[in-house]
């Protein structure tokens, strides 16, 4: 937090930096990234809506997991 006001304070005299806006609890969704070798897959469909993932095992989906399949 503090970084972000100094550099939004450091922007008044360069470039330009947004001022600092801070997420409130509900207002963006939860969201992450999976990262593997498309050669070897790794992540891999356990069924209608299950993924599986090396670290993490096997997790449910939320909407249906054929758009990932094609």
């Amino acid at each position: 937090m503090d970084r972000a006001w100094g550099n939004w304070l450091a922007s008044l005299a360069g470039r330009k930096v947004g001022y600092p806006r801070f997420k409130k609890k509900g207002r963006s969704r939860d969201s992450f990234r999976l990262h593997h070798d498309v050669k070897r897959p790794t992540i891999r469909l356990d069924g209608y809506r299950r993924l599986q993932v090396p670290r993490l095992g096997s997790l449910r989906l939320h909407n249906s997991a054929k758009r990932l399949g094609v």
